[in-house]
Parts: structure tokens; sequence; C-alpha cells
């Protein structure tokens, strides 16, 4: 399956149906406590909450510089290094929909695998 430069919003789609399927597997093979899923959507709501809920689950304790992130100094190495330098923002979320009529073929994608439903788009 092609996911590159070339690839398609249906090509992107199926590769996340076969994310979500292989996510399954592991939520119904490993044991509760070793295994912990954390949504962007979650963590940009309630931060300090789902921080704690992360370091819980990897046996840490909490330090407040845990939610001051973004002003570590340690060098990044990654295209998203001026990001890590930012505040969590919500402004992206939902930000999808203004492409809608583009996404067509996607969200079939997405539909068909039971992921969305038609009304969730």
């Amino acid at each position: 399956m092609d996911v590159g430069p070339a690839a398609t919003p249906a090509d992107a789609a199926r590769y996340y149906v076969g994310f979500d399927r292989l996510m399954a597997h592991w939520r119904g093979v490993l044991p509760a406590d070793r295994f912990l899923e954390v949504a962007y959507e979650d963590v940009v709501a309630d931060q300090a909450a789902q921080t704690a809920r992360l370091l819980s689950f990897c046996g840490l304790a909490w330090e407040d510089r845990c939610l001051a992130f973004h002003e570590n100094t340690a060098p990044v190495a990654t295209a998203s290094s001026v990001q890590v330098r930012q505040l969590l923002y919500s402004t992206s979320l939902g930000r999808w929909r203004r492409y809608g009529a583009g996404l067509a073929p996607m969200r079939q994608v997405l539909e068909a695998a039971g992921l969305v439903a038609a009304e969730d788009v």
C-alpha cells in the first residue's frame, strides 16, 4: 500500500484502517496494565489529567515541568522541531472539515470499515 507522496486520501484511510485493526489486536491480547492509548484530543482538552494518567501508567512521579515541556532546551532533530517549543493548541482540531468534499474517498473507506458514521463527518 502506497502511503508516500503520491498516496491518495483513500490510501491514507486504508492505512489507518490497518492501524486501527492492529490497535484492536493489541487491546485484545495485552493486559490493561501493559497498554495505554492516549488521544490527542484528550491531551489538548486536559493536559494535566492526561499527563498524570500517562505518568501513573509508567510508574513515574509527577513533576510540574511536565506541563512546561515547551520550555525544554534539549536539542530536537525532527520535522516538528518548532512545534515542540509551543504550548499545546486546539486550533487544528476539526480543521479537516473544511476539506469535506475532497476527503470523500477517505470518508467512504472509513465508513465502510465502521470507523466513522456518516453523521460524524
